[in-house]
């Protein structure tokens, strides 16, 4: 079911889709448990269950996309190797708080400890989902060309968001930005501070990511063939 997900709306969604529901199940256990729903705990661990499944047997398919075939093997074992290490790692600071909790007085049975663990955990999973956002995952985000003044790129669920500094064309771009309609500016235009010096966020659309793409690609052509020139 994940591998049929992945290749409809690629690997990198599938994931975001992973962790994000791995963060939603982390912070409703607590709740369950405190509340004794058998089945809500019962469903929460078996989706929990599907998301650590799914996203074990796609990373074969994502590290061939990324590396290609024949790096994916070696590329895989670094992975499983660091899977191994966190899986021993986790298990035994899982075992050793519940330890400490039973020598300081405390009850095998006592769910106060089990909550702490949950919340290291999910501070695990959040770091993973925001790595996860930046990683990218084809040819075209990482030769995607950064614009003056860029800070980040990502691309969310298809899209490509980035976040720049603009400097002297933002009260220009602001007035354009408000008084263009919603179907001839597609892309967000949220800023923040100084006229003169602004914090400014862009959703592209596909088509204005094509057109980009397309102005990067000619660009590429015009150099090489420059390069390709004898000297005169």
């Amino acid at each position: 079911m994940v591998g049929l997900l992945s290749d409809n709306i690629g690997r990198k969604a599938t994931f975001l889709i992973l962790l994000s529901s791995q963060i939603v199940i982390l912070i409703f256990l607590p709740v369950t448990i405190n509340n004794g729903s058998f089945w809500g705990f019962l469903v929460l661990v078996w989706i929990a269950t599907i998301c650590y499944g799914g996203g074990f047997g796609m990373i074969p398919a994502f590290l061939s996309d990324m590396f290609g075939i024949n790096n994916m093997s070696s590329c895989h074992g670094i992975i499983l190797t660091g899977w191994s290490i966190a899986s021993i790692c986790g298990g035994l600071a899982f075992t050793s708080s519940i330890n400490a909790h039973i020598k300081h007085g405390g009850k095998p049975y006592d769910t106060q400890i089990y909550f702490i663990n949950f919340m290291w955990m999910l501070v695990l999973v959040i770091i993973g989902f925001l790595c996860c956002l930046f990683v990218r995952s084809s040819i075209r985000d990482r030769l995607f060309p950064a614009l003056p003044g860029q800070i980040m790129r990502m691309r969310i669920f298809g899209r490509v968001f980035r976040m720049l500094w603009t400097f002297d064309s933002a009260r220009r771009e602001d007035s354009e930005c408000a008084s263009a309609s919603p179907t001839e500016n597609s892309r967000a235009c949220l800023r923040f501070g100084k006229s003169s010096r602004r914090l400014h966020f862009e959703y592209l659309d596909k088509e204005e990511e094509q057109i980009e793409w397309e102005e990067y690609l000619m660009l590429r052509a015009v150099q090489n063939r420059l390069l390709q020139e004898p000297n005169t």
